[in-house]
């Protein structure tokens, strides 16, 4: 903000709602040369931490400022607070917050950014801006930011993601274990290391098979979890037939990276008592045949099929139509974020409209623990 704009500004609140009583005298004291250029003039948090506590105090000088009616008071914490909210993404990365937190970061910061631009706006408008949605705004701002400082340990700690999981609830009206269930992909080939499983992206612990299946029972235990998909790595064969004796009657257990939509090691796996689910994907084995050869075997083990698409992926949408021809109950085709994806459930409304009344949606009848787990 210029230091013409923020003259402006200063002159604006003096003509608008700025003429009374204590409110004309604070406005008549302040100073619109008293404002930071750079962040030299700031008194800058080294630490992401020092950061969201440095928001919150900027937070409640503004709040202040408007409750005691004097709003030209507000303007040396939200110009600092600009400078701040710049630094923070910055901070985040210096102290080790995950690269999918930043997004609240910059999220934040994108939100008080609008409000500046708000102010402008009502200042070229001539018009008072509204500093109490600006604090308000803030407010939000900050918690979301709180969000974002917890530590990655205690981020991954699945009491903290099946409350936000039962966070949902009220304004869905969907209900946890009923209308909404948790599927995992834990990507277990991508955490072993040299026989033991590595939890790199929280706090570097390891666990043996033994103990990754035990930490499954766990959360089954505790939360709706109905599937989980490659559990353990894709060449812990033993640790797999005991991940199925332990939990095979309980949940949907899914073989991927040890199966690999593979019709020969998908016909190995079931006699060993390898799981009980494979996934499909037509681009892995690189065939129809092989993929339907793959889906038989599957089924002939009493095994369930869950169609899916793959890394690099494109807009074509051919496995919605597959995964209804071969009546496999379950289609896994990412979150409807991208338009690769969002193209396979919209085929799939295609095909619910041209099948009417004779289609028929599987619900939770493919998952095992429906059948009394």
């Amino acid at each position: 903000m210029s230091v013409a704009l923020r003259r402006s500004l200063a002159l604006v609140l003096l003509s608008f709602g700025c003429s009374k009583g204590p409110v004309a005298q604070t406005a008549e004291h302040a100073d619109p040369d008293d404002v930071p250029t750079s962040e030299a003039d700031v008194d800058m948090p080294t630490t992401f931490e020092q950061g969201v506590k440095r928001v919150a105090e900027y937070r409640d000088q503004i709040r202040d400022a408007i409750a005691a009616g004097a709003p030209t008071k507000a303007h040396r914490p939200l110009d600092e607070l600009e400078f701040v909210l710049e630094k923070l993404p910055y901070l985040a990365r210096q102290d080790g917050i995950p690269k999918r937190q930043w997004e609240t970061v910059v999220v934040a910061a994108e939100d008080i950014s609008e409000l500046f631009s708000q102010v402008h706006s009502a200042i070229d408008e001539h018009r008072p801006p509204d500093y109490a949605s600006v604090a308000k705004s803030i407010q939000e701002a900050i918690e979301r930011l709180q969000g974002a400082q917890r530590s990655p340990k205690a981020l991954m700690t699945p009491t903290f993601c099946a409350g936000q999981f039962h966070s949902c609830r009220a304004p869905t009206g969907f209900e946890p274990g009923k209308d909404v269930v948790l599927v995992l992909d834990p990507a277990a080939s991508e955490l072993c290391a040299d026989g033991q499983y590595v939890f790199y992206k929280s706090d570097h612990s390891t666990r043996s098979s033994e103990q990754m299946i035990a930490l499954y029972q766990r959360w089954i235990a505790s939360f709706p979890i109905w599937s989980i998909e490659d559990g353990l790595a894709e060449n812990d064969w033993v640790g797999w037939q005991a991940l199925t004796q332990r939990l095979g009657d309980r949940v949907q257990l899914i073989g991927d990276d040890i199966f690999v939509t593979n019709p020969a090691i998908i016909r190995r796996g079931v006699p060993e008592g390898i799981g009980n689910a494979a996934l499909i994907k037509l681009n892995q084995i690189g065939t129809v045949s092989e993929t339907l050869e793959a889906i038989t075997v599957a089924r002939q083990g009493g095994f369930g099929t869950v169609v899916s698409h793959r890394s690099g992926e494109t807009t074509d949408d051919f496995i919605a139509d597959f995964a209804v021809a071969t009546s496999a109950g379950q289609i896994k085709t990412g979150a409807p974020c991208r338009g690769e994806r969002v193209t396979k459930y919209n085929q799939l409304l295609r095909i619910g409209e041209v099948l009417g009344p004779s289609a028929r949606y599987a619900g939770a009848s493919p998952f095992v623990r429906t059948k009394g787990g």
